[in-house]
C-alpha cells in the first residue's frame, strides 16, 4: 500500500525518536517509495505489462561517533521500532569514526524544477501499451531487414523523505518516463550486433517514434560495418560508449565513500596525468 506525504514523514520521525530512546546520540531516517509500471517488448511483439510498488525505511544511528545502520521494507509501526533498535545496537557494537562530523542541521534547500509531472503519475497500462506499439511499429516500418529483439516503456513515481535529530524533515517526489528499443538487422548471410536507442525524461515528453526510427537506423547502418587492421587510431566515442567507459573507470574513483575507505583507484595520484 502506497503511503502519502504525512504518513511517510510521521514514520521517519517515529524512527528517529525510537532510536534516541534506545540511546542514540543522533539518528537519521530515510524513506523511499517507488511505484513502477512497464510494458515490455520481446522478439518483435508486446510481451508483458508489470506494475509494482517498492518501499523501505533505512535508519542510521550514532553512538559515541560510531555509526550503525538497519533497514526494513515492512512499514508497520512495530517493524520500524525494531529496526531503530537494531540500528542503535549496530552502532554500539561498531568502532568510533574519528572523522564523524554529525548529521546535517536544518537549512534552506534548493528547489529543482520540472522533476514531477502529474501526467506521468496518471498514465495507465493501456496508454503505455499505446506508446510501446507506436515505437515498435515505427521501427519495423523503417526497413524490412530490421528485427526488434526487445524494448520497454515505463513510468515511475518516487517519493523520498529524510528526517534527523536536528529538525531536518524533508520530503520530495518525482516522476520518470522512458522508452527504449533494441534492434538488429539481417541481410543475406550477415546479422548485425544489437543496436539500441532510448529516451528518458522527468516530464512526459518522451518520443517513442523517434526511438523507433533511430533504433532501426542504427541497426541498418551496422550492415555497412567493415573490419580494419589492428593499429593505433584516433577514436571518436558515441555518448553511450563514453558514459560506460567513465562509469567503469572514473566515477567510482571519485566517490566520497571510496576515497574515505582508501579504495579509490586514484589514491595518491593527485596532480598526476592519468589519461
Amino acid at each position: 500500500m502506497a503511503l502519502d506525504r504525512e504518513e511517510i514523514l510521521s514514520l521517519c520521525e517515529k524512527a528517529v525518536k525510537v532510536a534516541e530512546r534506545h540511546g542514540a546520540d543522533e539518528a537519521e531516517a530515510y524513506f523511499c517509495q517507488t511505484s513502477r509500471t512497464a510494458v515490455g517488448i520481446e522478439r518483435g511483439q508486446l510481451a508483458k505489462s508489470v506494475s509494482h510498488i517498492d518501499q523501505g525505511l533505512g535508519i542510521r544511528a550514532v553512538y559515541n561517533k560510531a555509526v550503525g545502520f538497519a533497514y526494513t521494507n515492512i512499514v508497520a509501526e512495530k517493524a520500524v521500532e525494531e529496526t531503530a533498535g537494531k540500528a542503535v545496537n549496530s552502532a554500539k557494537a561498531s568502532q568510533p569514526d574519528k572523522d564523524w562530523k554529525g548529521f546535517p542541521d536544518k537549512r534552506c534547500l534548493i528547489n529543482v524544477e520540472e522533476t514531477f509531472d502529474g501526467k506521468i503519475l496518471e498514465l495507465s497500462s493501456e496508454e503505455l501499451v499505446n506508446l510501446a506499439t507506436r515505437m515498435l511499429d515505427t521501427a519495423l516500418e523503417m526497413d524490412k531487414r530490421v528485427f526488434v529483439t526487445d524494448g520497454e516503456v515505463e513510468s515511475v513515481y518516487a517519493a523520498k523523505a529524510l528526517v534527523n535529530s536536528y529538525d531536518v524533515s524533508n520530503f520530495d517526489q518525482g516522476t520518470f518516463a522512458s522508452c527504449g528499443l533494441a534492434t538488429l538487422a539481417r541481410d543475406v548471410n550477415y546479422v548485425t550486433p544489437v543496436c539500441f536507442e532510448w529516451d528518458a525524461k522527468r516530464t512526459f515528453e518522451i518520443n517513442p517514434e523517434h526511438v523507433g526510427r533511430e533504433a532501426a537506423r542504427l541497426a541498418v547502418s551496422a550492415l555497412k560495418a567493415e573490419t580494419v587492421p589492428t593499429k593505433p587510431y584516433t577514436v571518436v566515442f558515441a555518448q553511450v560508449a563514453m558514459q560506460l567507459l567513465l562509469s567503469y573507470t572514473l566515477i567510482n574513483a571519485v566517490k566520497a565513500d571510496y576515497v574515505q575507505r582508501e579504495q579509490s583507484a586514484l589514491k595518491g595520484k593527485i596532480g598526476e596525468r592519468i589519461a
